[in-house]
């Protein structure tokens, strides 16, 4: 199973420094920017994943993300996300209560989010 911890949502004037992946989604809301920590496997674009957690009635929820887009610290466009990277990532929500928008907004990796979400598809 592939995992993908989100430290939070790439803050606004973060993504400004990033035109390479963020002009092909400009127009497009249910694209949303996350800071990933390091992995331990290669993950190519258009892996789907999968997010199960519990609502706000205590009821689980299932909700589903695309890897549309991937990047570093000098917006260099990538075809995956290399294992031992950490990257800023594109995701299209597909389905589900979008739970990735309640991340909070972060200006780089190392900074301290209370919040992180979990992302996981299979191989």
């Amino acid at each position: 199973m592939l995992e993908l911890i989100l430290r939070g949502r790439v803050a606004p004037n973060v993504l400004r420094a990033f035109p390479n992946l963020t002009q092909p989604f400009r127009e497009d809301p249910s694209v949303v920017y996350a800071f990933v920590m390091r992995q331990d496997e290669d993950i190519p674009l258009g892996t789907t994943f999968r997010v199960i957690g519990l609502g706000a009635n205590g009821q689980e929820v299932m909700e589903q993300y695309r890897l549309v887009a991937v990047s570093q610290q000098y917006d260099h466009p990538m075809d995956e996300i290399p294992h031992g990277w950490k990257t800023i990532c594109a995701f299209k929500w597909l389905s589900g209560p979008r739970s990735m928008m309640g991340l909070p907004l972060v200006g780089e990796w190392y900074e301290q989010s209370v919040t992180e979400l979990v992302l996981r598809a299979e191989p």
